[in-house]
Parts: C-alpha cells; sequence; structure tokens
C-alpha cells in the first residue's frame, strides 16, 4: 500500500495505527484526543470532513516514509512494554 487511512471518531488507542508506522507507511487518522496523545507527529491527522481528508491525502503522497518522529513512537511503544504495563495493571488489581 502507498498509506494507511484510519478514519474512526473514537478509539481507544487504534493500533492499526501503529501497525501502519512499523509497515514503514505514512499513516493518515482521524484528528481526535487519543492520536494527538499517542501518535503525536508520527501520523498526518485530519478532521473528519471531507475536504480536509482529501487535502491530508495529497500531503501524505509527497512524502513516501514516515518521518523520525514515527521510530520515536515505535520505540516507546512496543509488545515488550504493553505486556509490562497490563502485567502491571494485573498485580496492581490483585490478580
Amino acid at each position: 500500500c502507498d498509506l494507511v487511512v484510519y478514519l474512526s471518531e473514537y478509539e481507544g488507542f487504534g493500533l492499526p495505527v501503529l501497525e501502519g508506522l512499523a509497515a514503514g507507511k505514512p499513516v493518515l487518522a482521524s484528528d481526535i484526543p487519543v492520536f494527538r496523545e499517542l501518535y503525536r507527529n508520527a501520523a498526518v491527522l485530519a478532521p473528519l470532513e471531507p475536504e480536509a481528508i482529501a487535502a491530508a491525502v495529497r500531503e501524505i503522497l509527497k512524502r513516501p516514509e514516515p518521518g523520525p518522529a514515527a521510530a520515536a513512537v515505535l520505540r516507546e511503544r512496543t509488545w515488550d512494554k504493553a505486556a509490562a504495563a497490563v502485567g502491571r495493571a494485573i498485580r496492581e488489581q490483585g490478580g
């Protein structure tokens, strides 16, 4: 694919965004709070409006690869770190 488009009104994490970045593809995602927090400048974020989405796609196609921000996000969000966080949460709940 040339890019990953993941438009959602509500998300808890947006794993397809992370998967797209891990595959080395540029990503367009919804401009919603969780994506602003998790993916910062690693993905292009656009409001859920047709004109904004089209403009974002044109912007993405000008740069074929995610930039250094994507690499930073991928270093922060690994399976090992996710598993450790889940383990801590379970232990904190007495599990």
